[in-house]
């Protein structure tokens, strides 16, 4: 990786002392290596397939119509070609529970959020978001959930929820996608953990905000989520309502990344996959329905 980064940015005379990996994921990966032409830290991300390189476009549009709202906090490439791309390396550390209970974190990326589902985008029409869901839930229950202990009570749970009555969003917005704990960073700075930067915007689209929220749903408490959401709703003037539904249906999207993780699995012969994706989906119907942060937000 780095003699290819080394061919393709000759300027930048990239150091091989201390040049290593750094994320190893679904559809890239990234090398982090030093410049001793331009000074600094540089991350060059590679496409691990030539399907993954067409969504590359869209994703550095959205980066540099962001930029001046949110400065310093995402990886704008200074250089790019057909599968890859190059920019200064964000710096910091992955966001923990602890990080958002307390301090300024959280309301940085309730913030974050509001700029992000602010930003104009045509999203397309409601209705074809719901018969996507609405898809997702049918294929889930019928070829997935009867490999899953407790998997027919977790998918009536799932219809119960689409059944609910405002439980569909107003109009779609743009989202980041895939914004889990790895993917925001946080740093010291005068002296408290602030957020540095937030990295892989490779799944941005057009969609329900609540789906910005499941990565988190998945891995801290109902109350750390709730206090997020309610920075988020002060920032943005969201309506309690919205902020409800959206809390209601991050635990729904939460619940439905291990069926994207089996099927990227499936699709792409990671046995290892499969099975994270089926003990995902087991958590899920171990834990007692109603979970979440709805009561966080409105206590």
């Amino acid at each position: 990786m780095l003699t290819r980064a080394r061919e393709l940015l000759p300027h930048l005379d990239l150091a091989r002392i201390g040049a290593r990996l750094v994320a190893d994921g679904w559809d890239h990966v990234v090398l982090l290596a030093d410049s001793r032409a331009e000074g600094g830290r540089w991350a060059i991300r590679f496409a691990r397939r030539a399907d993954v390189t067409q969504s590359q476009e869209l994703e550095e549009g959205v980066l540099e119509r962001l930029a001046p709202a949110l400065p310093g906090l995402l990886p704008v490439s200074l250089y790019s070609g057909t599968g890859w791309r190059a920019y200064p390396a964000l710096r910091g550390r992955p966001v923990t529970e602890a990080d958002l209970q307390e301090g300024p974190v959280a309301g940085e990326i309730g913030a974050l959020l509001a700029v992000l589902h602010g930003t104009p985008v045509d999203g397309g029409p409601v209705g074809a978001w719901e018969e996507r869901v609405r898809s997702l839930v049918d294929g889930a229950r019928r070829d997935v959930l009867p490999a899953v202990p407790g998997g027919d009570a977790l998918g009536d749970r799932w219809l119960a929820l689409l059944a609910t009555d405002g439980i569909w969003p107003q109009r779609l917005t743009l989202t980041h996608g895939d914004l889990c704990p790895e993917h925001l960073l946080v740093a010291p700075r005068a002296g408290r953990t602030r957020l540095a930067g937030v990295l892989d915007w490779a799944d941005t689209c057009a969609a329900d905000p609540a789906v910005d929220l499941a990565g988190l749903a998945r891995l801290v408490s109902p109350a750390t989520l709730g206090r997020l959401l309610a920075s988020y709703a002060a920032v943005s003037s969201t309506p309690v309502a919205e902020v409800l539904r959206m809390a209601t249906m991050a635990t729904l999207w939460a619940e439905l990344a291990g069926v994207r993780t089996i099927a990227f699995g499936s699709q792409h012969d990671r046995s290892d996959l499969v099975r994270l994706g089926l003990d995902q989906l087991a958590a899920a119907a171990a834990r007692p329905a109603g979970t979440g942060a709805v009561g966080a937000v409105t206590g």
